[in-house]
């Protein structure tokens, strides 16, 4: 930007400086939401942000040495049963038992561990799957954070860009005043017509229509910014009176910082490593297991048709299983081959990501400098408009131009107004589009 360019643009940070009256004090003025304010609220009662919340919290709990399977398993198992038979038995020396309502019991309980000593490495990568899943339920949020910033500022630009057309309006129906005054008192002096009072007061009357419109309107973006932040949509609130911009406003294009704060490229870059992992995970499964087994148990039993009454064991045993699949019909195989082409387009899916990104922020950027241009441009034609509205008027009072002539020095003034503050917005929603797709919105 030029030094001319610098000054015209500081000047723009400030609402026009015409005759945008205030709106009418009252006892019982609504209290003041500023940005800072509604961002705080949103991201405290927004139920997206409450659902990330928990999603975070519940992979971090999930992210532990035992969900990835280095700890032990240890099992307490007991059983008794009992039961009534009738038996009859024949041996081969010729003697034979014939007993009815035989009675057996048998007790065991004991203590089972089992702890995986070498699986292939898989535990190592599930360690590393669970702690990317931990960060991305962080980079989700992230996201969410960034986008939801994004909207309550554009909302709450929204209230602004209605509270500026209702001061305009407001500002417009003056002069509808001054020109119906004006009118009547051409006609006391017979330089004027019925006519023209009657214009007059049609005007003023649409004027004050348009007033209740634009009423409802701002009514209306209230209620949709309060339902952003789960708000009462009745909860009536004022907003600031301009849209602050950014001055000199610059942002960092390059791969390594939108790879770092684009969150979005975040989450892409991410599922690289995600599918990375998924692979190593299921390479382990050509690997054998090696398991270490311990146990102590105990066993009693009885039978009144046995030999012996009572049977009773108790003691530890210890020792290591080696288990190795030779075969599964070559599912290790295709799981391996689907993981490699995963981990393949996941590559290609952050390529595209990047580019849809770079793409992004370079319309953006051309959107900006055009917005800008623009807004300098109409707030030029607004000063315009307002001198062009005060010279017609005081015209009018000395019947030097005609009522058509002032009608129209009118609804120049009004269409400047309207453009200028809409284009005020256009440029403030470009900065955030911006913002957002640089990740700076959250830092």
């Amino acid at each position: 930007m030029n030094s001319e360019l610098k000054k015209t643009f500081i000047a723009l940070l400030i609402f026009p400086v015409i005759s945008f009256l205030p709106e009418k004090s009252s006892a019982q003025s609504p209290p003041l939401l500023s940005l800072d304010q509604a961002i705080s609220i949103g991201l405290k009662q927004n139920y997206q942000m409450i659902i990330d919340s928990n999603n975070v919290r519940a992979s971090s709990i999930n992210n532990s040495l035992g969900s990835a399977g280095f700890l032990p398993r240890l099992d307490l198992i007991g059983d008794a049963t009992f039961s009534g038979q009738n038996i009859n038995q024949k041996f081969s020396n010729g003697s034979e038992i014939n007993k009815n309502g035989v009675s057996n019991k048998s007790q065991s309980a004991g203590a089972y561990l089992t702890w995986t000593l070498f699986d292939g490495m898989n535990m190592f990568a599930t360690a590393k799957y669970l702690k990317l899943q931990e960060e991305q339920a962080g980079n989700v949020s992230n996201e969410n954070i960034q986008n939801l910033i994004a909207n309550i500022m554009d909302s709450y630009y929204l209230v602004v860009q209605q509270k500026q057309l209702l001061r305009l309006i407001d500002s417009s129906i003056k002069y509808y005043d001054v020109a119906l005054t004006t009118a009547k008192n051409l006609q006391l002096n017979g330089k004027g017509t019925r006519q023209q009072v009657l214009q007059a007061q049609i005007d003023l009357n649409g004027g004050k229509a348009q007033e209740i419109l634009q009423k409802n309107n701002l009514a209306v973006q209230k209620v949709s910014l309060n339902q952003l932040l789960q708000r009462n949509p009745d909860a009536d609130f004022d907003v600031i009176d301009t849209i602050p911009l950014i001055q000199n406003f610059t942002t960092d294009t390059t791969e390594l910082f939108l790879r770092e704060h684009n969150p979005t490229l975040m989450l892409a870059n991410k599922e690289v490593d995600v599918q990375t992992a998924i692979l190593q995970q299921n390479r382990s499964l050509y690997f054998p297991n090696l398991d270490f087994n311990a146990d102590y148990a105990y066993s009693n039993s009885s039978s009144s048709a046995s030999f012996f009454l009572k049977n009773q064991n108790q003691g530890w045993g210890a020792g290591l299983t080696l288990s190795w699949n030779i075969f599964n019909g070559m599912q290790t195989r295709e799981q391996v081959q689907i993981s490699k082409i995963n981990m393949d387009n996941a590559r290609w899916q952050y390529r595209q990501v990047l580019s849809d990104t770079k793409a992004g922020i370079n319309s953006q950027l051309k959107n900006y400098k055009a917005a800008l241009d623009e807004m300098v441009l109409l707030r030029e034609n607004l000063n315009l408009a307002y001198e062009n509205l005060q010279l017609a008027t005081e015209q009018y009072k000395l019947f030097a131009i005609t009522q058509v002539e002032l009608q129209s020095a009118h609804k120049s003034f009004d269409d400047a107004g309207a453009a200028y503050i809409a284009s005020v917005y256009a440029v403030k929603k470009v900065e955030t589009n911006l913002l957002l797709l640089t990740g700076a919105l959250v830092r």
